[in-house]
C-alpha cells in the first residue's frame, strides 16, 4: 500500500508515555492480524479499541487483507518508537487493485492537555478490545 496523505489530527504528550503506548498497541495488533485475526473473514471496515484509543480501518472497493493490517501495524509501531505520536488519518491506495483505504487513530474523551501530567490513557478503562471478528468482541490484550 502506498500512503496517498497523512493528517496529523493533534499531538499525543507526553511523547515518552504516548509511545510506549502506542508501541505495544501497535505490537499487539499485528501480532492479531498475524494470527487470530487472519482466522476471520476480512471486512470493509473495523476498529480496534484498548483504552481510550481506537484504530479505524475503513476500505474502499473491496474489503481490507489482514496483511496489510499487519504491515500498516508494523509501520505505526516504527513511528511510535521514534516518538511520532499523533493522532492521524492516514489515506492509502493499493497499487494493483481498486482498494483506497483510510486509517484513523482517535481518542474517545478529550482530556489532552499540553501538561505532561495530564496524558489521557488510563489503564483498563475500556475492558475490551473491539475488533473484527463477527462478533466485535475481542479478548483483552493478553488473551487469547
Amino acid at each position: 500500500m502506498t500512503m496517498i496523505q497523512f493528517r496529523s489530527v493533534r499531538a499525543l504528550i507526553p511523547i515518552p508515555t504516548a509511545s510506549e503506548f502506542l508501541m505495544e498497541f501497535y505490537a499487539y495488533v499485528a501480532h492479531m492480524a498475524a494470527t487470530a485475526w487472519a482466522q476471520t473473514p476480512r471486512r470493509p471496515y473495523f476498529y480496534i479499541q484498548e483504552g481510550n484509543f481506537i484504530l479505524s480501518f475503513n476500505a474502499v472497493g473491496d474489503t481490507v487483507p489482514w496483511d496489510t493490517v499487519q504491515e500498516l501495524a508494523e509501520r505505526l509501531w516504527d513511528c511510535a518508537a521514534r516518538g511520532l505520536t499523533d493522532l492521524f488519518d492516514a489515506y492509502y491506495a493499493h497499487e494493483n487493485t481498486n482498494i483506497a483505504l483510510q486509517v484513523s487513530l482517535r481518542i474517545i474523551d478529550e482530556c489532552l492537555s499540553s501538561s505532561d501530567s495530564d496524558f489521557c490513557y488510563r489503564e483498563g478503562s475500556v475492558e475490551t478490545v473491539t475488533g473484527p471478528d463477527l462478533s466485535n468482541q475481542m479478548q483483552p490484550w493478553g488473551g487469547t
